[in-house]
């Protein structure tokens, strides 16, 4: 619109650009930044802009040649173009341009990239530093009965990239294998923290009979001297110029420090107040985030604990959970921690929510069970899954107080009524799966996506690689799914926001769902990722933790995706009214203060079931401090 306007520098250009007609005015003290990027209109371009000093990023698109960046800190900035998995016909090269924002300014950084060569993109979170051969699924995985099975046991929980990006023996891959496939006793995943326990991928998924013949594919195809390849990108969404003009990502990153590792972001919470936590599971910490003034804060966890699902308190105070504790109490005023240590090896929890009573309801995945803080008495209670291997691992409350969570691998979703203490079990059509995550919309409707999902074989043997999208019928409990638009999207978490609207995370997109017009929009992420946990606002914006910010060199990341940049009222995180992320502010207190002690609970789940596998691990001694796992002890790369 400002367009014909712009002449080479001046003071005149900056005002101009920044008084375009529709843009609602800057939050005080912030800035602006617009421009025009010298590419075929019909392009849709991602810009990144970074001000190293404050270690925050804003992710734009430029549509139709012009792009915006809005509610900008002051200082310095580069400005990048980028091409990681956006549909183009070329590739964009160029050196990164300067520009410093002010408050209440409005700059201009005018962009004339390079067209280069086009490169075969590939699919996935993952990062190839050294560079990374890309082909089709069908040149890195030949049909034939291997592939069949390796889909269903392999690619189903780690993705299409997980196998190229390794070579190995015939010996290693079946060393590999039987961390899957054995008990724990027997040397199986999580053997470290558990006595005993089920094997992570049951007979039933990988039945003896075929092991030989996956071992076989895997030494064929994935040996010693397989080059290093990635899975091509074979169809790209289809993007929405209109809405990915009006939106906006701001990523408050989180720098690695040497000699302490990568950091790995995983959940994302807000508190009340708009403050955001993520955990950071790489660097074994919390890490607190003002978004109003761009300003981090690290906590150290206490030793033997780790860090995994998270939430806030509606006294502003962190609770996690994660191996060596059911759960974990954090007081940012202070900085202590109370840890209420799980009693038998490996029933560490996973998933942490609360309810509308102000208690805590959490998961417990290697442990097959769900667990419950009572606020009143301070106490645990757990009851065990009523499937055997179920893994019970992304979890959220309902309306009606209901607990919600995923089968991690047996294909379902399951809702446990407190009052009853009862639960019905949803079987999900598609399978093989690994399912993640889920939530309620306003109805109690319960939304999810449907992780691993290779698709189906049609009628000449072609596998169309899509993600679902799943629902389940509050009044009639009918499951139905639809496929999400993205190929090997890997759907992981789904949430619905307060006007009903259901986001979809998945590999480097969110994706919104009108359920009234049937539509998904796309939106891109601002970098290769995947993001186990997504959060909403009251405002509409999407927050989530970018789990591969370590792998792409610059830690962990609180990140948001505003859909309308121009509807931004604070950059603080407030929770929906309607949303779970909110059920704590019902609870007025009083609140359960932080002392810096190890609380114990009582051995024993509160129900009993068929199957054999009732307990797993071996009871803990009173009083013992945290859990008595090995600092190398092997954890499952896709929890």
């Amino acid at each position: 619109m400002f367009k014909k306007y712009l002449a080479p520098g001046g003071f005149l250009t900056a005002l101009l650009a920044g008084l375009s007609a529709g843009h609602a005015a800057l939050l005080p003290g912030l800035g602006e930044v617009t421009g025009t990027v010298a590419v075929p209109k019909a392009e849709i371009v991602p810009v990144y802009l970074y001000n190293e000093e404050k270690h925050v990023g804003y992710g734009v698109f430029a549509v139709n040649g012009t792009y915006r960046a809005t509610n900008m800190f002051p200082g310095h900035y580069t400005v990048t173009v980028q091409n990681f998995y956006m549909p183009s016909k070329v590739d964009l090269e160029m050196a990164p341009v300067p520009v410093d924002v002010t408050a209440g300014g409005h700059a201009t950084a005018n962009l004339k990239p390079k067209s280069a060569p086009p490169t075969r993109n590939y699919t996935g979170r993952e990062i190839y530093r050294d560079g990374v051969v890309v082909k089709t699924y069908e040149e890195i995985y030949p049909p034939g009965p291997g592939r069949k099975i390796a889909e269903k046991t392999c690619i189903v929980c780690h993705g299409v990239n997980f196998l190229p990006g390794k070579t190995a023996g015939r010996e290693t891959w079946e060393s590999l294998l039987h961390l899957m496939i054995d008990r724990q006793s027997e040397g199986g995943l999580f053997q470290a923290t558990l006595a005993d326990g089920p094997a992570i991928v049951s007979e039933e998924r990988l039945p003896r009979t075929e092991i030989p013949i996956l071992l076989d594919y895997l030494a064929e195809n994935f040996g010693p001297e397989a080059e290093q390849r990635a899975v091509m990108q074979n169809v790209w969404p289809t993007l929405d110029g209109a809405a990915l003009a009006k939106a906006q990502y701001i990523e408050y990153r989180v720098p690695n420090v040497p000699g302490q590792g990568k950091r790995a972001s995983h959940d994302v919470h807000f508190g009340l107040d708009g403050i955001v936590y993520i955990s950071d599971s790489g660097g074994n910490r919390i890490v607190r985030v003002d978004p109003a003034i761009a300003e981090t804060k690290d906590y150290k966890v206490p030793d033997k604990n780790a860090t995994h699902g998270i939430t806030v308190d509606g006294d502003g105070t962190v609770w996690f959970s994660g191996a060596g504790n059911f759960l974990t109490h954090l007081d940012p005023k202070t900085g202590l921690f109370d840890q209420y240590q799980d009693v038998q090896m490996g029933l560490h929890g996973n998933t942490p929510v609360f309810d509308q009573k102000g208690d805590i309801w959490f998961t417990q995945l290697t442990g097959n069970k769900i667990g419950h803080w009572d606020r009143a008495t301070d106490s645990i209670r757990y009851w065990e899954s009523p499937v055997a291997g179920a893994d019970p691992y992304g979890s959220d409350i309902d309306h009606q107080g209901n607990f919600w969570y995923a089968e991690y691998f047996t294909g379902a979703f399951t809702r446990f009524d407190p009052r009853t203490e009862t639960f019905k079990r949803f079987k999900v059509p598609t399978w093989p799966n690994s399912l993640r995550r889920g939530g309620p919309d306003s109805k109690d409707n319960f939304w999810f996506g449907v992780y691993g999902y290779m698709g189906k074989y049609d009628a000449q043997g072609k596998i169309h690689y899509y993600g679902k999208l799943g629902r389940i019928d509050a009044q009639t409990g009918e499951v139905t799914e639809r496929d999400v638009p993205i190929e090997y999207s890997q759907p992981y978490d789904a949430k619905p926001d307060e006007q009903d609207n259901v986001w979809i995370s998945s590999m480097n997109y969110l994706t919104k769902f009108d359920p009234k017009t049937q539509k998904f929009t796309v939106y891109p992420m601002a970098e290769r990722t995947d993001a186990p946990k997504i959060e909403p606002t009251r405002d509409g914006a999407i927050w989530y933790a970018p789990r591969t910010a370590g792998g792409a060199g610059y830690g962990s990341s609180a990140s948001v995706l505003y859909p309308d940049k121009d509807a931004i009222k604070t950059l603080r995180a407030i929770p929906g009214p309607n949303l779970s992320n909110n059920y704590i502010s019902m609870y007025k207190g009083p609140f359960t203060p932080v002392t810096g002690v190890v609380k114990t609970t009582k051995p024993g789940a509160q129900n009993k079931v068929a199957y054999n596998d009732l307990t797993v691990g071996k009871t803990r001694k009173a009083g013992a401090q945290g859990n008595q796992t090995p600092a190398n002890a092997r954890k499952l790369e896709d929890q």
